[in-house]
C-alpha cells in the first residue's frame, strides 16, 4: 500500500466506479476506472485502487468472464444492478436450500435421516439468516453508493464552478495586468517629462545666473561711473567756491583801496561809476582793473 495519504473523496468516487464496473462483469483496471470517473491522475487513481484492494478485495471479484464495455449493455444505474445481482443470488441460494431440504425429507426413512433433514433445515434457516444479513448489508451498501453518487455529482458541479471562477479570475488578472502596464507607462512618461522639465529649469537657472552676473557687472560699472562723475562734480564745485572766495577777497581789497582816495579828492559834479558798480559785470570782470 502506498505511503501517501489517501483522499477520502477520491476513494469514495473510485469505489463507486469499481462497483459499477464489477456489476457490468468488467474487471476494473486502471484505465477502466479512469474512464468511468471521467479522467484523473494515474498516480492518484492507482493509490486509491491499491488502498481499496487492501481493505475490500471482494469488490474486485467478477463472477463471469471479463468482457469489454462495448459487449455489455449499460445498466439503468449502478445501484439497481447491485440490487438485481443480490436478489438473484438470494433466490438461487433459497431454491437450492429448499430443493436439498425436500430431497432429504423424501428420502428420510429413519431417525438418522430425520435428524439429517432437521440439521439441513437448521442449516437452511442459518442460510436464510445469513442471506437476510447479507441483504441488510447490501441495502447499506446501496445507500452508501447512492450517497457517493450524489457526492460525485456535487464534486463535478463544484469542479465546473471552480473552472468558471478560474476563467473569470484569469480575465480579471489579464485586465489588471493591462491597467498596471498602462499605469507604468504613464509613470515612465511622467518621469521623462519631469526630467525634461528639470533640464529646462536648470538651463533657465543658468541663464538667469549669467544674466544676473552680467547685469550686476553692468550696474557696478554704472555705479563706478556715477561715483567718478560725482567726485569730478564735487571737485569742480569746490574749485568754483575757492575761486569765488578769492574773487571776493579781491573785491574787498579794491573797496579798501578805493575808499581813501575818494575821501581826499574833490567831489565831482557827477560820480563816475566804478566797474564793480556797473550792472551786468561779474566779479571777475570787476577785478581786472585792480589787477592791472
Amino acid at each position: 500500500m502506498s505511503s501517501q495519504k489517501s483522499d477520502p473523496t477520491l476513494y469514495a468516487v473510485i469505489r463507486t466506479a469499481v462497483i459499477t464496473l464489477v456489476s457490468r462483469k468488467i474487471s476494473p483496471t486502471y484505465d477502466d476506472v479512469r474512464a468511468q470517473i471521467g479522467g484523473g491522475s494515474y498516480r492518484d487513481i492507482g493509490r486509491e485502487i491499491r488502498a481499496l484492494k487492501a481493505q475490500e478485495p471482494d469488490l474486485f471479484v467478477v463472477d463471469e468472464p471479463t468482457t469489454s464495455p462495448a459487449d455489455v449493455e449499460p445498466p439503468e444505474s449502478g445501484s439497481e444492478a447491485r440490487n438485481r445481482t443480490a436478489e438473484a443470488h438470494l433466490r438461487q441460494a433459497v431454491e437450492q436450500a429448499l430443493k436439498a431440504f425436500f430431497i432429504a425429507t423424501e428420502a428420510a426413512r429413519s431417525e438418522e435421516r430425520r435428524s439429517s433433514a432437521q440439521r439441513q433445515l437448521l442449516a437452511l434457516e442459518g442460510v436464510q439468516r445469513s442471506l437476510a444479513a447479507s441483504q441488510e448489508r447490501q441495502n447499506g451498501l446501496t445507500m452508501r453508493l447512492a450517497t457517493a453518487e450524489k457526492e460525485y455529482e456535487k464534486l463535478l458541479a463544484d469542479f465546473d464552478t471552480a473552472v468558471e471562477e478560474q476563467e473569470r479570475l484569469r480575465i480579471e488578472l489579464a485586465d489588471s495586468e493591462a491597467k498596471i502596464l498602462a499605469l507604468e507607462e504613464a509613470v515612465e512618461d511622467g518621469r521623462r517629462r519631469e526630467a525634461e522639465a528639470q533640464t529646462e529649469r536648470q538651463e533657465m537657472r543658468r541663464q538667469l545666473e549669467q544674466f544676473t552676473a552680467e547685469r550686476h557687472e553692468s550696474l557696478l560699472e554704472q555705479i563706478r561711473a556715477d561715483v567718478a562723475a560725482r567726485a569730478h562734480f564735487d571737485q569742480a564745485l569746490q574749485d568754483t567756491r575757492e575761486e569765488m572766495a578769492r574773487l571776493q577777497e579781491q573785491v574787498e581789497v579794491l573797496k579798501t583801496s578805493v575808499a581813501p582816495s575818494a575821501q581826499s579828492s574833490p567831489r565831482p559834479a557827477a560820480r563816475k561809476m566804478l566797474p564793480a558798480d556797473q550792472p551786468g559785470l561779474g566779479l571777475a570782470e570787476a577785478a581786472v582793473p585792480g589787477g592791472a
